[in-house]
């Protein structure tokens, strides 16, 4: 299956998990959070407090929708995989016919 041929949502739950498993990602987000942080630890007016509860709201919102993503782009590469398997099979079983149909006439021309 090419990129071209999938269909957007596919697409994009695929961009968004290889980019949620990157080492930029890790580091943006962190910074965002650690930012986040000290502005409301440093502010004089504390839009959210400590615990920082809307950001422990948008931490676990952010985590229940990527790993749907991941599993969604898993089941996808599991179905390509399949077929890919599905397809060297067939061309394995149609080689191997081709193959001793090949010495079954080899050996017909030496017994001539």
């Amino acid at each position: 299956m090419s990129e071209k041929k999938d269909p957007l949502k596919d697409r994009i739950s695929t961009l968004i998990a290889e980019w949620g498993g990157t080492w930029s990602f890790i580091l943006w987000f962190l910074s965002l959070s650690s930012i986040y942080m000290l502005i409301n630890i440093f502010s004089y007016k504390k839009f959210d407090p400590y615990p920082f509860q809307f950001l422990n709201l948008a931490l676990g919102f952010i985590a229940s929708l990527q790993a749907p993503f991941i599993m969604m782009v898993q089941n996808r590469r599991e179905k390509i995989e399949s077929e890919k398997q599905q397809k060297d099979l067939d061309l394995d079983l149609s080689t191997n016919i081709l193959v001793k149909a090949i010495f079954k006439e080899m050996r017909r021309k030496k017994n001539e």
